[in-house]
């Protein structure tokens, strides 16, 4: 690997080559090329065995590379502790990958492959927004990262990991307050889509408890709501606007809340909490413990107040009001 700087700019090349004298001598003019004929440079894509070369003689240095589409899941992919600031890892399968306290500050990885990786105190971006562009984190360690986030993109990276439930592997649970002061948040574009996906987890045996905050007078569209999340198999509970502004003390009344629990990978559960007001979503996904047992501790308060849903029973309003 040649690194040549020029001002306050710096590039960096590789190349592989049995001679290590040849090697360095063809990665320095490559550098060399990229910066007096820029035009005469094509953008660099490594493979697997270069990168693989890399490593195994001791470099953890791979600033800037373009390791784009690279598969490194056949390979003992041992990239802990290494310099991956601004690598390109679009599109590469690291399935398997040991990436504990690596930094990838400005990394991209866009469509890159995570499943089973280990992103133990891996470094992100100071947003820590790098692992959710439509990046595959099917049973990944995760690293203690949280993300402030709220509105349609908050919704979107939810159902993106819902979407990467391992089903065979995996036994998990979703934990969920829903505020329902009005039915037609399920009757948009994105509570269907939501609904659509809710469906299929259920029919892949994952259990799903959700408590609907509901105003004292639901209409017949909050109970149709009920009735058909019950009827495919979801475990329903509601509670009254008013009786959720203190549940153990805690005032949940504008909370939407969801916790996915995946109980057979260490590190690979999430929660999602929103505040609703009229001026603004206040919301965030947190893989940090600390929120994790926080937010599962909330649900299962206003699950304990709430009343059970029956699809066979109708809700009088004074059990809201109670």
């Amino acid at each position: 690997m040649a690194s040549v700087k020029y001002g306050e700019e710096e590039v960096i090349k590789i190349y592989s080559h049995e001679s290590i004298i040849k090697a360095y001598l063809f990665a320095y003019v490559k550098a060399i090329i990229a910066i007096y004929a820029p035009h005469e440079c094509s953008q660099d894509t490594y493979k697997e065995n270069e990168l693989m070369s890399l490593y195994k003689i001791g470099v953890r240095d791979f600033y800037k590379l373009n390791f784009s589409k690279v598969d490194l899941s056949d390979n003992e992919a041992n990239l802990s502790e290494s310099t991956l600031i601004e690598c390109d890892f679009s599109n590469a399968n690291l399935s398997g990958a040991n990436l504990t306290k690596a930094d990838l500050t400005r990394a991209n990885l866009t469509n890159a492959n995570l499943t089973n990786a280990n992103l133990t105190e891996v470094k992100l971006d100071k947003n820590n927004q790098t692992l959710f562009e439509d990046t595959i984190l099917t049973n990944t360690i995760m690293p203690e990262i949280k993300i402030s986030v709220s509105r349609r993109s908050r919704i979107n990276i939810i159902v993106r990991l819902l979407e990467q439930i391992d089903f065979q592997e995996s036994k998990c649970q979703l934990l969920i307050v829903h505020r329902m002061t009005t039915p037609i948040w399920w009757s948009s574009d994105l509570g269907m889509y939501f609904w659509e996906i809710n469906k299929k987890i259920l029919q892949k045996g994952i259990l799903i408890k959700r408590v609907f905050i509901l105003p004292e007078s639901p209409t017949p569209e909050h109970l149709q709501i009920l009735r058909e999340q019950a009827e495919f198999g979801i475990e329903i509970r509601y509670i009254c606007y008013t009786k959720a502004e203190n549940v153990d003390n805690y005032d949940l009344h504008n909370t939407n809340l969801m916790v996915s629990e995946n109980l057979s990978v260490e590190r690979n559960s999430f929660t999602s909490r929103i505040l609703i007001n009229k001026e603004e979503e206040k919301g965030y996904i947190s893989y940090q413990e600390i929120d994790l047992k926080t937010d599962k501790e909330l649900f299962y308060s206003i699950w304990k107040e709430a009343e059970t849903y029956s699809c066979s029973v109708s809700i009088p309003n004074e059990s809201l009001k109670k």
